[in-house]
């Protein structure tokens, strides 16, 4: 085998050095290196020094797709000869997101795949699969902080945010049957019953802690509040009432039963829960924050019983909600709270739809 430094001492010039190098790497499917020589080579065709980066505009471009070209080529040569390991990376280099991806899968490491993971969320090419490996790798939590960072990405918005996180709550939920169908077989000795929780707890006073599954139950919840799904309400129910948790967010586990089935049935009763509440923080003289009176509208609101949305709002929120009065369809209500409010110009605005 040819000593590529001895060949490069004898070389006499840069070019030539890299030449030696490229011709001697690709005789010994050293690919790595071949990519290397040719990105230089093509610097020193486009004229550019060595060692600075800095060059005009339209030469950088043209540097870069030639690069990507190299390390495209080193890519496929790797690939041809099932050495996944170099390939992947060269993919990357190359831009070709997926190939990559391809290769990191092929290699099936705890840190390739965690490769493949972050490659398919944060550069988008597949968010499903993204999830779907963050759920294999028994790492479920972990993509609930995925969601977050996708929230960054200028075309990540927040419906496509509420979307994946139906579908993580919806892994959620089947990892707690899961746990729950263990806990009974290793007590039971049998497995139970039933594809849902209800199904799988009937009969039996058994709950699971939060830390058992290790997964953000605070942050499940507030998807499942923000979702129109009945499908994921019933599934946030379930679990708030089967799961023991640590730290509690902005609701109670009562408060989450009674807001989700209220949604779910739009029963007065679970309006009146909340109703309650919001008295009792009237009293003490807490009007913005009035969370229980917030909760209330969000049910009725969702129900569409706009006007005792509007009611309720009037009577324990401090400032008026627009958009409530917009869809309750009272003109005369909301032309009123534009005056009291001292807005000439909405107010005007409201008129002038019905001159």
């Amino acid at each position: 085998m040819t000593d590529i430094f001895q060949a490069i001492d004898s070389a006499t010039s840069l070019e030539a050095m890299l030449h030696t190098i490229q011709q001697i790497a690709t005789d010994q499917g050293d690919y790595a290196h071949v990519c290397k020589a040719r990105y230089h080579l093509e610097r020193i065709k486009l004229g550019l020094p060595i060692t600075i980066s800095e060059g005009p505009t339209e030469v950088q471009e043209q540097l870069e797709r030639a690069q990507k070209e190299f390390a495209a080529e080193a890519a496929e040569n790797y690939k041809a000869r099932e050495d996944f390991a170099h390939a992947a990376p060269h993919f990357f280099q190359a831009k070709m997101y997926q190939e990559a991806i391809t290769m990191y899968l092929a290699i099936n490491t705890k840190d390739s795949l965690a490769q493949a993971t972050f490659l398919a969320l944060h550069y988008d090419v597949d968010y499903k699969l993204g999830f779907d490996l963050r759920i294999r790798q028994g790492k479920l939590g972990y993509a609930f902080d995925d969601l977050d960072g996708l929230m960054r990405h200028d075309h990540f918005h927040a419906e496509d945010k509420q979307h994946w996180a139906e579908y993580l709550v919806r892994a959620a939920y089947t990892m707690v049957v899961s746990v729950l169908q263990e806990k009974i077989q290793k007590k039971e000795g049998s497995s139970p019953e039933g594809k849902t929780i209800p199904e799988i707890l009937q009969g039996r006073a058994l709950r699971i802690n939060e830390s058992d599954v290790n997964l953000p139950f605070n942050r499940i919840f507030d998807y499942v509040r923000k979702s129109t799904d009945l499908k994921i309400m019933q599934m946030g129910l379930d679990l708030n009432e089967c799961v023991i948790m640590n730290i509690f967010g902005t609701m109670s586990q009562q408060e989450q039963t009674m807001y989700l089935r209220g949604k779910l049935t739009g029963n007065q009763e679970y309006v009146d829960f909340f109703i309650e509440q919001a008295k009792q923080k009237k009293s003490k003289g807490e009007h913005s924050f009035n969370y229980p009176a917030r909760r209330a509208i969000e049910i009725l609101t969702y129900h569409q019983h706009y006007a005792a949305a509007v009611d309720v709002a009037e009577e324990f929120l401090e400032h008026p909600q627009y958009e409530l009065l917009e869809k309750s369809g009272d003109r005369d209500r909301l032309l009123s709270a534009y005056k009291n409010s001292n807005d000439p110009v909405a107010y005007a605005l409201e008129r002038a739809k019905v001159l």
